[in-house]
């Protein structure tokens, strides 16, 4: 497959800080971006909601679990020992987060070996029954999301410390420039990177013909759990792509192989089959 994306106009809705560097790569393939981050991160309602690590209590630790680079991120920067908090094995869902660990100085870090996200996180052994009965783990996450991987430590028997180090919420700008896109220069690909954001996207379109609009553009997002999500309100021929991952060379990935049909249904002249004479 070709790394060229020449003619391809994406809409990327990550938050501005994570999208430039996949932008960046579109871009530097002869595609066109467009930002409109549908999602803003924030920090947690108290700011001492990491007071009891310190290091006395981080001896005891088993396993630190972190949900996503926001929380890793968020995670360091309000833990009083962050340094000890370093020392203990820590595990994340993606290549991404794990990554940043390492970047940050965790020298034990974890991931799934195959697969991304929750699911495959307790695929990995070191978070069966058998390793973390009894044990205290931290599980660093956003106020709200998803529940399965509290649900299942828990039920797997361990001293489950849920600390909610961010927050996610809906940009309190956008508005103007979606709207703007959707009537002028609509992408031919929209890439949504979680539930939430989704949910955000749609609710910037305050137009009724504009939302109808954008739930005819082709979609990529990372899991089939947003899957599942934007088929339930999108048009029913709206074209959906799953990547495979939420990590920026996952997501390059999906564009690419979007391009290849796009490009197929184009024609090398930019014309759509269904407009050929």
């Amino acid at each position: 497959m070709s790394d060229g994306l020449e003619g391809l106009h994406v809409l990327v809705t990550r938050p501005q800080r994570f999208a430039a560097p996949l932008a960046r790569a579109v871009e530097e393939r002869g595609g066109r971006v467009t930002l409109c981050p549908a999602l803003e991160i924030l920090g947690p309602e108290d700011p001492r909601c990491l007071a009891q690590l310190h290091e006395e209590f981080l001896r005891g630790v088993a396993a630190a679990v972190f949900v996503s680079r926001n929380a890793v991120e968020w995670a360091l920067r309000l833990a009083p020992a962050p340094r000890a908090l370093a020392e203990i094995p820590a595990l994340a869902p993606g290549p991404g987060s794990a990554a940043l660990l390492r970047q940050r100085g965790f020298r034990r870090v974890l991931s799934p070996v195959s697969g991304t996200g929750s699911e495959a996180l307790l695929e990995v052994e070191e978070l069966g029954h058998a390793n973390i009965a009894g044990a205290t783990i931290l599980l660093f996450r956003g106020q709200g999301g998803r529940a399965l991987l509290r649900r299942e430590l828990r039920r797997r028997g361990a001293r489950l410390h849920c600390l909610k180090v961010y927050r996610r919420a809906a940009p309190p700008h956008g508005h103007a420039l979606l709207g703007r896109l959707l009537r002028e220069d609509p992408p031919d690909l929209t890439v949504v990177t979680s539930g939430d954001a989704l949910r955000n996207l749609y609710a910037m379109c305050e137009e009724k013909s504009l939302r109808q609009t954008l739930e005819r553009l082709p979609l990529l997002v990372p899991a089939s759990r947003v899957a599942a999500l934007a088929r339930a309100r999108l048009a029913e021929d709206t074209q959906v792509s799953i990547a495979t991952g939420a990590d920026n060379a996952g997501l390059l990935r999906g564009i690419q192989v979007f391009y290849k049909e796009f490009r197929a249904r184009r024609g090398p002249a930019g014309i759509t089959r269904e407009d050929n004479p």
